[in-house]
C-alpha cells in the first residue's frame, strides 16, 4: 500500500525538494567534519613538541618548538582554517538566502535569494564536502602518524567524511548539475545575479585602503569564471563538451571565487572592527598593536579573519589559474579517450 504525497505526476519536482535539502545537509556534513579535524589537529600542533626553531637550526642546545612553528604545518594550519571558515561562511549565506527566498516579504529580494540559493545547492554539497574531506586529509598529515592511528579521532573523521563526496548525487553529478542546468536557469538570469552581486560589491570595496587589494583580487577572479563559463556556451562560439570534460574543475573554480567573495567581505568587517579596537586603545604603533592581539582576544580575533582572508585569497585563490588554463586550451584529447 502507498500513499500519494501532493500532486499526481509532479513527482519529479518534489524529488528535488526533498534532494536539494539533503544536499546542503552533506554540505554541512562534509564541512563540520573537516572543522572537527582541524581543531583536533591545531590543538595537536600547539601541544607537540618536535625539532628546534629553523632559525636556530645550528644550535644544538635550541629548545624544542611546538610543531605549529614550523613552516609546512603552519600552510597546513591556515589552509585548513581558510577553507573551514569558507565553508562556513558558504553555508550559512545559504542558509539566508533560503530563508529569505521562503519567508521575506520583498518580491525582488526573494527572486534573488532563490537565484543565489538554487545557483548555490551544488556548491555548497559538492565544493564543502571536497574540501571538507581536503581539510580533514591536511588534519592527518599535520598529526603525522599518530593521526594514522585510532588512539586519535582523525582517522575516523577522515573515514567519516569522505562518504559526503558520494552520496546525495555523488560531486560529479553535483558538478554536471551546475553546469547543465544551474547556469542556464532562466536563461542564465541565476548565474548573472551572481555576477552582478561581486560586480557590485567590488565596485563599492574596492577603494578600501586597507583591504581593497582583496576585493581586487575577487573582482579578477570573478571575471575568469566567466570567462569561462561563457566559453562553454556554443552560442558564443564555444565547445559545449569543453565544459562538460571540465565540469568538476568548473565547480572547484566556482567555489574558489564564491569563499573569495566571502572571505573578503569578512575581511572589509573586521578590519573595520579592528580600527575601531586599535583607535580606542591608542595601539597603532607596531609593537602596541603585538601587545594589544597578545591581550584583547577581540582583536585577535579580527585581526585572524584578516589574515586568513589574505591568506585564502592570496595562497588559494591563485589555483583558479590553472583551472582557466586547462579549460581555454581547447585539448581535450587526453579527456576523450579511455586510458
Amino acid at each position: 500500500m502507498g500513499w500519494l504525497i501532493g500532486e499526481a505526476n509532479k513527482g519529479m519536482k518534489y524529488m528535488f525538494m526533498m534532494m536539494n535539502e539533503a544536499r546542503m545537509g552533506v554540505g554541512i556534513h562534509g564541512y563540520a567534519t573537516g572543522a572537527a579535524a582541524y581543531y583536533e589537529a591545531l590543538t595537536y600542533a600547539r601541544e607537540r613538541l618536535q625539532g628546534s626553531d629553523l632559525r636556530e637550526m645550528k644550535n644544538p642546545d635550541a629548545p624544542r618548538v611546538p610543531i605549529s612553528r614550523h613552516a609546512d604545518i603552519r600552510r597546513n594550519l591556515w589552509t585548513m582554517k581558510a577553507y573551514t571558515e569558507g565553508c562556513r561562511a558558504l553555508l550559512f549565506q545559504s542558509a539566508l538566502w533560503g530563508d529569505i527566498a521562503e519567508f521575506g516579504t520583498d518580491e525582488d529580494a526573494k527572486a534573488k535569494a532563490t537565484a543565489l540559493m538554487e545557483l548555490m545547492t551544488p556548491i555548497c554539497k559538492a565544493y564543502s564536502s571536497d574540501m571538507g574531506f581536503k581539510v580533514t586529509e591536511l588534519a592527518m598529515q599535520t598529526l603525522g602518524g599518530y593521526g594514522f592511528c585510532s588512539e586519535y579521532p582523525v582517522e575516523q573523521y577522515m573515514r567519516d567524511n569522505k562518504i559526503a563526496s558520494i552520496f546525495e548525487g555523488a560531486n560529479g553529478i553535483q558538478a554536471l548539475d551546475l553546469l547543465g542546468r544551474k547556469l542556464a536557469m532562466k536563461g542564465g538570469m541565476y548565474f548573472m545575479t551572481f555576477s552582478n552581486e561581486i560586480e557590485l560589491f567590488c565596485e563599492a570595496n574596492v577603494g578600501n585602503a586597507k583591504v581593497g587589494n582583496l576585493v581586487q583580487a575577487v573582482k579578477d577572479a570573478k571575471d575568469k569564471l566567466m570567462t569561462c563559463a561563457m566559453g562553454f556556451n556554443p552560442m558564443m562560439g564555444g565547445n559545449p563538451m569543453t565544459g562538460v570534460y571540465h565540469a568538476l574543475p568548473f565547480l572547484y573554480m566556482f567555489g574558489d571565487v564564491t569563499l573569495a567573495w566571502l572571505h573578503a567581505q569578512m575581511a572589509l568587517i573586521a578590519q573595520a572592527k579592528l580600527d575601531e579596537i586599535v583607535a580606542a586603545k591608542g595601539a597603532a604603533e607596531k609593537e602596541a598593536y603585538k601587545a594589544l592581539l597578545e591581550a584583547n582576544p577581540e582583536a585577535k580575533f579580527y585581526d585572524n579573519k584578516v589574515t586568513v582572508a589574505k591568506f585564502f585569497i592570496s595562497q588559494l585563490l591563485p589555483r583558479i589559474n590553472w583551472f582557466e588554463a586547462a579549460m581555454v586550451s581547447g585539448d581535450l584529447d587526453g579527456l576523450k579517450k579511455e586510458p
